[in-house]
């Protein structure tokens, strides 16, 4: 029978950790400026109705409108970065031990969402209780942060139950993607723990599994055969050759047309945009430019920034509906974000530690969200 030409050895190489770097920095980017431009600028149609079109306003919605696609983009990364090397223990039958899967993911989870759950609380309940902006709460970017601001949705995020059971906590409607990543972990290492007793009934669960979710959220079934793309990939052997390096810009223009597809077919199809980049980036010969320090750790905690950001930047729209001068809002909204998402990038960094030197895990799970 045909095997699959599984590496001996995924650790990241220099070149490759290093534009796997400004992949997640790029990715966040999006997120945060399209969540900012859709709070604080009218939409392009909008916009060009108006008699003097705001054309940078325009180009600036354009360019940064692909943030669905980025964090689909995200789930895969989690999936070639944990899954990957879940995987690659599975294969060299040196998986961990339940606990200290549990423990090591806990200590790197567990401080990005109770930092995004503390700071959604605050913000959220400034904006409702203090300045009473229940109406704005109601409708932003089309979905009812009010109603989703209650102490059962809250366990339930605390649980890392959303978006599959409850939504997510107030207006922090990017933490779906920290919910489904958790789930996914489960789902990933207790198929692959399952699987080394051989047992048709391992397959048969898992694929019932799928089978459910396809019927009941098929989102999750997508974003999940996404994760699990993520972590075959990271242990495929590829051939080398330079036509490989182009995979980055064919990875980008996909990921492009993955914005004019369906949510689904977007999910799939940015899902192999993640894969033509982390692929284009294990084969590059060409060294990128240096992050600096300060934007390597960016990058490391980027999923703590893409997890606390939009509760900030709705507080910011709640206090200034008005768009009448929006690239004003977008500064004070940005200004205000980086006041509040550098310091949690590092502290939840010291939690992280902090947790690891209590729970004192094994180093063999990697850091990635």
């Amino acid at each position: 029978s045909m095997k699959l030409p599984w590496r001996s050895v995924i650790e990241l190489g220099q070149t490759e950790s290093q534009i796997h770097d400004w992949l997640r920095l790029l990715l966040l980017v999006q997120v945060i400026m399209g969540h900012a431009l859709a709070l604080f600028f009218p939409t392009i149609p909008e916009m060009l109705a108006q008699a003097t079109p705001n054309h940078l306003g325009i180009a600036l919605r354009l360019v940064f409108r692909f943030g669905i696609q980025s964090a689909y983009i995200f789930v895969f990364l989690s999936g070639y970065m944990v899954g990957g090397k879940l995987l690659h223990e599975y294969l060299n039958k040196n998986m961990p031990k339940p606990m200290v899967f549990a423990t090591s993911r806990v200590a790197r989870i567990a401080p990005i969402a109770m930092m995004a759950l503390v700071l959604t609380a605050t913000f959220d309940g400034a904006g409702i209780g203090i300045f009473m902006r229940t109406d704005f709460y109601r409708h932003v970017l089309n979905s009812d942060a009010l109603a989703a601001f209650s102490v059962p949705v809250l366990i339930g995020n605390i649980l890392f139950l959303e978006p599959t059971f409850v939504p997510s906590f107030g207006s922090n409607g990017p933490l779906w993607t920290l919910g489904y990543i958790v789930q996914f972990y489960v789902f990933g290492f207790v198929s692959l723990y399952a699987a080394r007793f051989r047992s048709a009934m391992v397959l048969l669960g898992a694929l019932g599994i799928l089978a459910s979710g396809a019927v009941f959220c098929p989102e999750w079934s997508v974003l999940l055969l996404v994760w699990v793309a993520g972590s075959v990939v990271r242990n495929l052997g590829l051939p080398v050759g330079r036509y490989l390096s182009f995979a980055i810009p064919f990875g980008i223009g996909v990921a492009v047309a993955a914005n004019q597809m369906p949510p689904l077919l977007s999910a799939a199809a940015s899902g192999l945009a993640g894969a033509l980049m982390v692929i284009g980036a294990r084969t590059s010969r060409i060294r990128p430019i240096n992050r600096g320090e300060i934007l390597r750790r960016l990058s490391g905690e980027s999923f703590t920034a893409y997890a606390v950001h939009f509760p900030v930047l709705t507080f910011v729209a709640a206090l200034c509906p008005s768009r009448s001068e929006p690239f004003v809002a977008l500064v004070v909204g940005l200004g205000a974000c980086a006041i509040v998402t550098v310091p949690s990038v590092f502290a939840a960094a010291r939690l992280d530690r902090a947790a690891r030197s209590l729970l004192a895990p094994t180093p063999s799970v990697e850091r990635a969200p």
